[in-house]
Formats: C-alpha cells, sequence, structure tokens
C-alpha cells in the first residue's frame, strides 16, 4: 500500500520538497539518531507509519509518485509517534531540540475533579479506583478511568419521573491540571479539559435538557428529538438534538468558540442566532456579533484525544493551554515572540520540558522552568 509517508520521503530524495516538507523531514531524521528504527515489531512500525500519513494529509500536500525510498528516517517518525511526540515543527536553519533551562520538571495533569452534590456535599473524585456514590437523589458510579456515571435506576422512592428539573442540581469542576469525563443520566457524554466546570440535573424531566459551563467542555450528546439539549456558557446559548461539538468559553480567550463536529447547533446571544455545519466555528467577541467559520477540528478537540496539536492557533493561545494543563504561570519577557511557526502535536502525557523543548526547536524562542513559573525569551 502506498503511504503518505513514503511519497514525502521519495520527495525529499529527489530534492521536490517545498520548505515545510523538507523541515518534517529533516525534524524526524535529527531524531532519529539516537535510537535503533530496526528494533520495533512490524505491526507497531506500520501503526505509527499510518499515523504519520493522518498526519501529513493534514499539514502538507503530497502528490502520488512511485515509491523507491523508505528507510529510517520512516521508522524514526514511526518510533516518535509510538512514543508520543510525533510533531512537526518547522525548523530554523536546522536547529536540534534542547537548550532549555529548568530546576524542576513538571508531570502532566491527571483526571481530578470536585463533585458538589445538591444539598451541598463535595467529594473529591481524584482516586484511581471504582467506588460508588450515594446520594439523595440516586446512584453515581466513579470508575478508575476518570468516568462519572449517572444511573436513574438506582433513584431512591421518588423515582426518576418524580424528580423535577431545577431538583438535584450536580457540579462537576476540574482544577488547573485536571480532566473528567462525566455521563450524564440521559447517556449524553460529556469532557472537561482543565479549569473547566459543567452543572446539570440528575434527571431531566423538563421538556429541555439544561447545562451551564464554564472553560472548555466536550459533548456527544444523546439524541432525542422531543427534548433539546441546551447548554448556557461564555453569555451563549447553545441548542442541539443529538451532535457532538466543543465549547471554549475561557474567560482568558478573546472570544468563545463553539466548534460543530457532527450534526447541527444553534447558537444565540443577544437576539443573534447562527446555524453550524459539522467543520464550522462560531466566535462571539466580547458578547457581540457572531462570526462563523471553516475550522480543522482535529486541533479543537486534541486536548480530549489526549493531544496538543499547534497549528492554527496563536503562539500565546497554545501557551495558554499549556499552563492551563499543567497548572503553570507564564511571564514573557520583552524579547519573546508575538507568534512562532508551530505545526504539530505532541501527547499531553508528556511531561512539560518535553513540550517546550520540541517548542524550542524552532529556533525562534527559549523557557526557562523554575517552579510552576515558565519565563519565555527569544
Amino acid at each position: 500500500m502506498k503511504s503518505q509517508a513514503k511519497e514525502l520521503l521519495q520527495k525529499y530524495q529527489s530534492a521536490l520538497c517545498t520548505q515545510e516538507e523538507k523541515a518534517i523531514v529533516e525534524f524526524y531524521y535529527q531524531q532519529w539518531q539516537p535510537v535503533t528504527a530496526y528494533d520495533l515489531p512490524e505491526e507497531e512500525l506500520q501503526a505509527g507509519l499510518a499515523k504519520l500519513d493522518l498526519a501529513i494529509n493534514k499539514l502538507v500536500s503530497v502528490r502520488p509518485r512511485s515509491h523507491t525510498f523508505w528507510t529510517k528516517v520512516t521508522s524514526a517518525a514511526a518510533i516518535l509517534i509510538i512514543a508520543g511526540a510525533g510533531a512537526f515543527f518547522y525548523l530554523k536553519n536546522n536547529n536540534t531540540p534542547g537548550g532549555i533551562t529548568y530546576a524542576t520538571d513538571i508531570a502532566a495533569g491527571s483526571n481530578k475533579a470536585t463533585l458538589t452534590l445538591s444539598d451541598g456535599r463535595k467529594i473529591n473524585l481524584d482516586q484511581d479506583n471504582n467506588s460508588e456514590i450515594p446520594t439523595q437523589d440516586g446512584s453515581i458510579l466513579k470508575k478508575a478511568n476518570g468516568q462519572l456515571v449517572y444511573d436513574l435506576s438506582h433513584l431512591s422512592s421518588k423515582g426518576p419521573e418524580k424528580l423535577k428539573q431545577g431538583e438535584g442540581i450536580n457540579t462537576v469542576q476540574t482544577p488547573l491540571g485536571g480532566q473528567y469525563e462525566v455521563i450524564l443520566s440521559d447517556g449524553t457524554h460529556v469532557w472537561l479539559n482543565a479549569g473547566s466546570s459543567i452543572s446539570y440535573p440528575v434527571a431531566f424531566n423538563d421538556k429541555v435538557r439544561s447545562v451551564h459551563i464554564r472553560g472548555e467542555v466536550y459533548f456527544e450528546v444523546a439524541k432525542n428529538k422531543n427534548k433539546p439539549f441546551i447548554v448556557h456558557g461564555g453569555n451563549q446559548t447553545v441548542q442541539v438534538l443529538g451532535t457532538h461539538f466543543n465549547i471554549n468559553s475561557y474567560t482568558d480567550e478573546e472570544a468563545v468558540k463553539t466548534t460543530l463536529l457532527e450534526g447541527m447547533v444553534k447558537i444565540s446571544v443577544s437576539g443573534t442566532s447562527a446555524t453550524l455545519i459539522p467543520g464550522q466555528q462560531a466566535q462571539l467577541v466580547q458578547n457581540k456579533r457572531i462570526s462563523v467559520l471553516s475550522v480543522n477540528t482535529d486541533e479543537v478537540v486534541s486536548w480530549k484525544n489526549g493531544e496538543f496539536f499547534f497549528r492554527d492557533e496563536s503562539f500565546r493561545a497554545n501557551m495558554r493551554k499549556i499552563a492551563r494543563w499543567y497548572n503553570v504561570d507564564i511571564d514573557y519577557d520583552a524579547s519573546a515572540p508575538q507568534n512562532l511557526p508551530l505545526g504539530g502535536w505532541i501527547s499531553r502525557s508528556k511531561n512539560i520540558s518535553e513540550v517546550l523543548k520540541m517548542m524550542e526547536a524552532t529556533g525562534y524562542v527559549h523557557f526557562k522552568l523554575e517552579g510552576r513559573r515558565i519565563t519565555v525569551t527569544k
């Protein structure tokens, strides 16, 4: 089977690559040198190559050619991808990663959150174990994989049909450096990014299913044409019947961004509205006019898939993502760049030093890490 990765490598060998494509290959070649590519089992190489193909499809356009060359550079790419460091950073003068100064390292964020019940009790969800949380409204199962599941079959004698909307409001809140998944009583899946929250009724027994959010939340809404799902957050309202979408309403971002992956949603604010189709994003700036544009949805939801995907957003917006996930403060020196030519991904499971080193590989930026404070310079 022909692969985009093989075609890219042949273009490099034939001196037909663009500067962007050349940077991709040379980055992987530099990273290959300390490892032995051929030690990987064939199935792992193929799995890594498949992911590389997907990334190349998104980042560059490669014309088909007969393939005669795929050796250690391709294997190196597969190794880095399997290791979760599949980043395409556009290099300046063939700089290699490194040079970061840090006194201590910081581990990645993890599954942690606080559940506030309707009676005011707060329950720490950080522990990696399965447990049942009995409440006056019903039974909640906390799973070891960072998932909270509501089961109305365990409700008290009230019964779910007698539990009114507005009764039994629960809130799940993640700290900086935390994430969590909640499965609501109607089967809707909700993923919370760091520093986010969602408030919701234990049972949806009104004409609509209404929730309130802060921060960044991804939804896979259970379909119910008779009971629309309403999300309130960032001074806007999003209405759906059943769909997949992401809302970024962090207060330190310039705009509230609602991105649709599947289905259809309607965004309303201050008497104006917009309807999205998959691949579109609504941006609301300072509670004013809604603008709609096409976006790379993989980049938008990369956090939910366990990755940082740096491509279209600004350097400082990407640094805010890092700050939330690792719970760090960022200071910018006067020499720090306003923007940075980035294009790629790296696993969110990596320590912060590994993420920063990959960004330093561009040759345009330097980081100093002391405790939980990062100083950015040129």
